[in-house]
Formats: structure tokens, sequence, C-alpha cells
């Protein structure tokens, strides 16, 4: 059953680490409904980036919407 089957909608927050070549390096939930956050935590971990010359961090919040 998907998200939106069930109805399962919010925002999922998450402070993202990334290394200077792009890659994802680590991830910390700031908030969410624990389903929606396994599910974004693991879709994230195989973004990138453009590389860069220094680590940065970046909070990205994904908004899950049922209705549409």
């Amino acid at each position: 059953m998907g998200f939106e089957r069930a109805h399962i909608g919010g925002v999922v927050r998450l402070m993202v680490v990334v290394k200077p070549t792009g890659a994802v390096d680590s991830i910390s939930v700031i908030g969410g409904n624990p389903v929606l956050v396994e599910t974004t935590t693991r879709a994230v971990k195989k973004w990138k980036y453009a590389p860069a010359d220094d680590e940065s961090t970046v909070q990205v919040n994904v908004d899950f919407n049922p209705d549409h």
C-alpha cells in the first residue's frame, strides 16, 4: 500500500551533511512521521549534489501530500 492510499502526509525535515565530492555523508532527522522518515532518508542517501570545495550542511524538507 502506498502512502497516498494510507492517507499518510506531512513534512519530513532532515539535516544533510554533504561531502565535497557531492555525496551525502550523513543525515540527521529533525522531525516528521516515522513511516515517512525512513523512506525519505533512504531516498536522500542516494542524492548527489554538485561538487564543492568544502563539506556543507543543508536542511531538506520533503512534503508528502496524499491528496495530490
